[in-house]
């Protein structure tokens, strides 16, 4: 991934929010033969990419945000979603400490390279030691959120304040004192330590109203209109690639991933104030 990218789990989060805009673009109608030509050779090396890139969220996000697309397109309904996973998130908080109970008395042991046990580690949460920084970095931010729960420690701040929160049973062969080993693995618990409830309330806020506007267009977009249709799509597809990542790992204070989101959040944006002003045109 060098020299763009410093590790390979920032790049395999980019190419999963590059790979479903351009897969969009790709089925899109009208284009020039050069045109189809360079989208498919694009596809193509963002694929290979991402497989090679080793990360398993970013596997795993793809995935899920493909889930989500066919979710939108077929109109599931929200409520029973939104149900699911609150009872899901409920769950796993009501059984933390007997998580981590479990976790403490396992062997660590450092994630492979070979292929078919990366993917198998994915799911492993008591002896692949990757998988258990995690935890400990997600339970550091917790407890970080519990000792200033409002505001926080300040944004930026994690990675110089969350050692001393630090469980020695939750220690693991890569757990470190220096800040120097990534942040809290998580977008929200990071929001959560660093800027306390307040922080993670408007940025869930801000995630919310990305994902209503887009659904929301997607929707009121004539079924006539394929190809802005499938570019909508493709933007809450890469969209929900990154937000779903997020639960996992947080680049948003890093380029490579804030410039894509956002930009896409732009488009959106943009899409739905001229989709509003064509509805005006036409009742007036």
């Amino acid at each position: 991934m060098w020299p763009f990218f410093k590790d390979h789990t920032i790049y395999g989060a980019t190419l999963a929010i590059c790979l479903p805009i351009s897969l969009a673009l790709l089925r899109q109608r009208g284009s020039p033969p050069l045109s189809k030509a360079i989208l498919i050779l694009l596809n193509v090396i963002l694929v290979v990419g991402l497989v090679f890139s080793y990360t398993r969220a970013a596997w795993l996000s793809v995935v899920c945000a493909g889930i989500v697309g066919l979710i939108v397109h077929f109109k599931v309904n929200f409520k029973l979603l939104l149900g699911t996973t609150m009872a899901f998130g409920l769950l796993i908080y009501s059984q933390w400490d007997t998580i981590q109970l479990s976790l403490a008395k396992n062997k660590h042991e450092h994630t492979t390279d070979a292929f078919d046990e990366k993917i198998q580690s994915a799911a492993n949460v008591t002896t692949d030691a990757s998988n258990l920084e995690r935890i400990n970095r997600w339970d550091c931010a917790y407890q970080m959120f519990l000792k200033k729960p409002l505001v926080g420690f300040g944004p930026g701040t994690y990675a110089f304040e969350y050692a001393p929160f630090q469980d020695p049973e939750n220690l693991t062969i890569i757990s470190t004192n220096f800040g120097d080993m990534g942040n809290a693995h998580s977008e929200y618990l990071g929001a959560l330590s660093e800027t306390g409830i307040v922080g993670l309330v408007l940025f869930l806020s801000i995630v919310g109203s990305i994902f209503y506007c887009s659904i929301r267009l997607y929707n009121s977009t004539a079924k006539d209109k394929k190809d802005e249709r499938l570019l909508i799509m493709g933007i809450i597809i890469s969209l929900s690639s990154y937000f779903i990542h997020a639960f996992l790992n947080n680049y948003l204070d890093t380029d490579k991933a804030a410039v894509p989101i956002w930009a896409m959040c732009a488009m959106i944006v943009t899409m739905s104030l001229s989709s509003s002003n064509d509805q005006s045109i036409v009742k007036d």
